[in-house]
């Protein structure tokens, strides 16, 4: 009897020795396929870094180019200025000449700061720059054309899109986006604010 005892004793052993070894067996594999799946996905986070990286750098790259803008309009007006003193000095300066030619380099200024905030989607600074750029001249089409879109998009104020837009239309009666744009205005008024 003892040794039917001792024999179901070690088949006891050998049975919960077979059940942990594949018990560690099952746990192994499990970490092994969650050390894999970490893996991946630190993998996934290297290439979204890297591309995050990519914009960054160029927006970077973006906003040196608006400073340089910038800069090169604020050259331009500090030449405008001394040209208007030696014209002073000299007796040729003309009042009219002057007001016009200031006016032009604000007006290329604000329509070049609001481009530039627009393509570093920097909404809200394009929006107020097109919209100094019309109170300089308040015949362009194109900043017209931009705030309607901007108000459209980003602000989702329909009355001011629409207000834009045909303004645009009135503008630049022979754009080749006429159609287009007309098309857009009736979406808007007939859906109102909730127009996507």
């Amino acid at each position: 009897m003892s040794g039917r005892i001792l024999v179901i004793g070690v088949a006891i052993v050998l049975l919960w020795q077979g059940i942990l070894s594949a018990a560690a067996t099952d746990t192994e594999k499990q970490l092994r396929k969650n050390i894999d799946d970490l893996r991946r996905d630190n993998a996934k986070l290297v290439e979204e870094m890297q591309m995050q990286g990519g914009a960054l750098s160029r927006l970077e790259k973006s906003n040196l180019e608006l400073k340089k803008q910038v800069d090169r309009a604020a050259r331009e007006a500090a030449s405008r200025v001394k040209r208007k003193r030696k014209e002073k000095k000299a007796g040729s300066y003309s009042p009219d000449k002057a007001g016009e030619e200031e006016s032009a380099g604000e007006f290329i200024l604000y329509k070049e700061l609001g481009n530039g905030y627009f393509q570093d989607r920097q909404f809200e600074q394009a929006i107020t720059a097109f919209e100094k750029a019309l109170a300089v001249d308040a015949k362009d089409a194109g900043s017209c054309y931009n705030l309607g879109l901007l108000y459209k998009h980003h602000r989702n104020d329909t009355a001011k899109a629409v207000f834009y837009l045909k303004r645009y239309i009135t503008l630049a009666p022979l754009a080749k986006d006429r159609a287009d744009v007309e098309y857009l205005i009736r979406m808007l008024e007939a859906k109102g604010p909730a127009y996507p």
